[in-house]
């Protein structure tokens, strides 16, 4: 699991990439039910401004569900199913991306720059 998490705290750090998370745990008295469960979306908007392979990513996860689907349901041998994720990376190993560089700041810069983010936020020390 620990490469899993590490995959995705990289892929938060690409430039060329941006997702969103959308958590569901809140539950009517911490109950889940069948029409509420407990999950964690992780959503790429396809025509997001600045972020490059967006739409790539989403064509990619199209693909990868139906792919998926069609094996998981016997309709597609496993050989062709290794053959369908071999070309999908050669197809995307053109595609360059490059990690974003973060400041290391002091906490007093910091608390400016988050004020100009969000101007009408109290902070109580």
């Amino acid at each position: 699991m620990g490469d899993i998490i590490s995959f995705l705290l990289e892929l938060n750090e690409l430039t060329e990439l941006r997702y969103e998370l959308e958590i569901n745990d809140k539950f009517f008295n911490d109950i889940e039910t069948e029409d509420n469960r407990w999950y964690a979306n992780i959503k790429f908007y396809g025509n997001e401004k600045g972020h490059l392979y967006n739409a790539d990513m989403c064509q990619f996860l199209a693909s990868l569900n139906e792919s998926r689907e069609s094996f998981e349901s016997y309709f597609t041998p496993k050989d062709m199913f290794d053959i369908w994720k071999k070309q999908k990376i050669a197809d995307y190993s053109t595609l360059p991306v490059t990690k974003k560089v973060y400041e290391d700041i002091d906490n007093a810069t910091r608390m400016k720059l988050r004020q100009g983010a969000f101007p009408f936020v109290c902070y109580y020390f």
